[in-house]
């Protein structure tokens, strides 16, 4: 009541703008890896609601080389925030150089392995345990090796041989 005995009503319109852009709680780190590449995306938590978009979904099949992944939140105020990461696509190939062992029951074979198209770090795991490039001292028989780069691996097998026994 006002101060000559009249009611009043006071009807006011508030705005209230959002100015807090959302916030990415994780983001991947950058990784090498062959196709179809896979990633978990990130996370975003805004104080409303949000959206978002990316150039590219996880299983994706990437160009080969360097890919900027990036993931943009939009709130509905307009604010947003980015997410990217870099991922390195690789696609590499294996060949085999072998020596066969020289004599019947011998143990001087070996086999070299060469990744031919790779980025970065380079593992080697042979079926006998070896973890270089070259295996030496190999009887007669069939060896495998997996070349890991990044998160791509490639496996190959080389088979050594040995002379027939004197007769």
């Amino acid at each position: 009541t006002t101060a000559i005995g009249c009611d009043s009503t006071i009807i006011t319109n508030l705005t209230f703008a959002d100015t807090q852009a959302p916030i990415a709680t994780s983001c991947p780190a950058s990784f090498t890896s062959c196709n179809p590449v896979s990633w978990t995306a990130p996370v975003f938590t805004d104080n409303c609601s949000f959206s978002v978009a990316s150039n590219y979904a996880p299983g994706s099949n990437l160009p080969l080389g360097t890919n900027i992944i990036t993931y943009t939140a939009t709130d509905a105020g307009g604010n947003t925030a980015n997410c990217s990461f870099t991922v390195t696509v690789v696609d590499f190939s294996l060949s085999i150089s072998k020596t066969n062992v020289s004599c019947n029951g011998g143990t001087n074979g070996s086999a070299t392995v060469t990744a031919t198209g790779t980025s970065g770090a380079v593992s080697y795991l042979w079926n006998t345990g070896s973890a270089t490039a070259t295996i030496n001292n190999l009887a007669a028989g069939t060896y495998t090796v997996t070349v890991t780069n990044g998160s791509c691996a490639r496996q190959a097998s080389v088979s050594i041989t040995q002379p027939a026994p004197f007769t």
